[in-house]
């Protein structure tokens, strides 16, 4: 009986990652085609990503280093992370409504394939036997569905808009936490803190409202999980040099 089941459930979990797989598919096509044949003009948000990235893909084809800092530096309202998505979008296909649009769409098909791939970890590492080994694979599909549902999710992503790239750069920052902390508090590995710093700073060269929240969730994070009754001074330490990559950058 138990085995009858354990068999039942892998082909239901098999049967719904398959499905999650192909409306995921089906959907950036979908996005795709959208954003191709839109002719809806540009919100002011996205004219001002629109003309900063165009400003950095200027300088960078320019080979200007004056230009580019100028472009970096002086982008119209936002930080400028999301200018060099949009540059590099024009630098392969042009610039016009749809390229601006595009690097949205790639952002968010990374950020599924991510965010499915982390949910997977998760409930991999769990200590729990009793758990089916498929199941972790099931947890998988549920996030991603509910992202592929998200009526905002979806609206966002045919627009050149930054929540995208703040989403893809926060799941990010959760992998590079889970690598620097294995739960052994002498363990902690400097470079991969380093790497969790250099995230939380590109979220809020992002976005500036995305940093201010990712950032105290990091420090936090690195604190309470190796904290200094076990790890003496090395848990503040790693606090200490996220901070500080995090404001020079």
């Amino acid at each position: 009986m138990q085995k009858e089941q354990s068999i039942f459930v892998r082909i239901t979990v098999a049967t719904i990652s398959a499905l999650v797989v192909v409306a995921m598919a089906f959907l950036i096509i979908f996005l795709v085609r959208t954003v191709l044949a839109s002719t809806i003009p540009f919100d002011t948000d996205e004219a001002n990503h629109a003309v900063d990235g165009w400003e950095v893909y200027h300088a960078i084809a320019a080979r200007s280093v004056s230009d580019f800092y100028r472009a970096v530096t002086d982008q119209s309202f936002y930080p400028p992370v999301h200018s060099f998505f949009v540059a590099a979008a024009y630098a392969l296909a042009g610039a016009s409504l749809a390229t601006s649009r595009l690097p949205t769409i790639v952002i968010f098909a990374f950020a599924l394939l991510l965010l499915g791939w982390l949910t997977f970890r998760v409930a991999r590492a769990t200590d729990n036997k009793q758990l089916d080994r498929w199941l972790p694979l099931a947890g998988a599909a549920f996030a991603v569905a509910f992202a592929l549902t998200s009526e905002v999710f979806v609206t966002l992503t045919v627009l050149a808009m930054l929540e995208m790239t703040g989403a893809l750069f926060g799941l990010l920052l959760l992998f590079s936490i889970g690598q620097a902390d294995r739960g052994e508090a002498q363990a902690i590995s400097w470079r991969r803190v380093i790497v969790a710093a250099v995230i939380a700073m590109l979220i809020f060269l992002t976005k500036y409202s995305f940093g201010l929240f990712y950032l105290p969730g990091l420090v936090a994070g690195l604190v309470t999980a190796t904290w200094p009754w076990q790890a003496g001074s090395r848990a503040w330490r790693a606090a200490m040099l996220a901070i500080i990559v995090y404001v020079v950058g």
